[in-house]
C-alpha cells in the first residue's frame, strides 16, 4: 500500500470477499435515519425518498467497483453526483419572492454522498456524514428562526421595493 490509497472498513477488517450487501443495506440504513428526521419535521421528502437515493448513489458506485477494481471509480461517483442533483433540484420551488426545497434538495444530495460513502465500503465515513447531517437537519433550522425573530421576521418575506433613482422623478 502506497502513501495516498484510501482503505474501505471492509479491508481494515480483513472482509474483502464481502458481497456489497453489508454496503447496501448500511447505506439503506443511514439514507432512512436521515430520512427519519425529515419527516418527523413534515419536509418534502422523508424515509423512503432517502433511503433509495442512498441506495442508489450506494448501487451505483459498487457497480463501478465491481467491474472495473483497477478502473477510474471516480468518473461515476461524479456521475451519481450529477444525476442526485438533478432530482434535488425538482424539489426547489420558487413562490413569488420566496424560494422553497432548498434544504430538502440539499438534504438529498448530501444523502447521495452517504450512500455513496457506504458504496465505496467507506461504512465508518458514511456513518460520520449521516450523523452530520442530523445534527445540522435538526439544530440549525432552529438557529436559523431564532436569527429571523432577532432580525425581524416580517422583514425577510416581504418583497422589497426598488430604490427610487434620482432620474425616475423627471
Amino acid at each position: 500500500m502506497q502513501a495516498g490509497d484510501t482503505v474501505s472498513t471492509f479491508t481494515l477488517l480483513g472482509l474483502e470477499q464481502l458481497s456489497v450487501t453489508i454496503n447496501l443495506v448500511v447505506a439503506v440504513f443511514l439514507g432512512a435515519v436521515i430520512g427519519l428526521e425529515r419527516q418527523f419535521v413534515q419536509r418534502y421528502t422523508g424515509v423512503t425518498t432517502h433511503a433509495l437515493v442512498a441506495l442508489g448513489a450506494a448501487a451505483f458506485v459498487s457497480i463501478a467497483s465491481l467491474a472495473s477494481p483497477v478502473g477510474d471509480v471516480s468518473r461515476i461517483a461524479g456521475q451519481v453526483v450529477t444525476g442526485i442533483g438533478f432530482l434535488g433540484a425538482g424539489l426547489i420551488f420558487r413562490d413569488g419572492m420566496s424560494v422553497r426545497g432548498l434544504s430538502a434538495a440539499a438534504s438529498i444530495w448530501a444523502t447521495g454522498a452517504v450512500g455513496a460513502l457506504s458504496g465505496f465500503g467507506f461504512l465508518l465515513e458514511a456513518t460520520e456524514v449521516a450523523l452530520l447531517m442530523f445534527i445540522v437537519n435538526l439544530t440549525l433550522p432552529r438557529i436559523g428562526r431564532l436569527v429571523d425573530r432577532l432580525a425581524g421576521d416580517d422583514q425577510r418575506h416581504r418583497p422589497r421595493r426598488p430604490r427610487r433613482s434620482e432620474h425616475e422623478d423627471e
